[in-house]
């Protein structure tokens, strides 16, 4: 039991020896960080969909295009802060809230993997 447990080193495999109490050990830690993300996971996402949202209809000119097309075509902003806030703003914005989506989207994924693979490991011990 737990002999050959293979563990990463950017890349490449190393094999570890484990007593059955470093193996227990191991596996409860994995098992309890696997429960906290669980509902961590999906509270961070509602989290920063709240964000999102709030972000978006709080400071629009940061967070939405269209609010800021619209600004821009009533002249209601100064010169100076047209040329960068309407171009570069708001799409930096929704392009940095789409990579953080999709990399908490990710990292729900890859906890609801290793939650299969305790689930393997514990039928192979019973």
């Amino acid at each position: 039991m737990f002999e050959s447990i293979v563990f990463s080193n950017w890349g490449n495999a190393i094999p570890m020896k484990l007593t059955d109490d470093q193996g227990k050990f191991f596996k409860k830690k994995r098992e309890r960080l696997n429960q906290i993300w669980s509902w961590l996971g999906y509270a961070i996402l509602a989290a920063f969909a709240v964000f999102a949202v709030f972000f978006f209809f709080r400071y629009p000119l940061l967070a939405n295009p269209f609010h800021t097309f619209a600004e821009i075509q009533a002249n209601n902003i100064d010169d100076g802060t047209l040329v960068m806030l309407a171009g570069l703003c708001p799409i930096m914005i929704l392009a940095l809230g789409f990579h953080i989506f999709f990399f908490l989207i990710i990292c729900q994924n890859c906890q609801i993997q290793e939650r299969k693979l305790l689930k393997i490991i514990k039928t192979l011990n019973s």
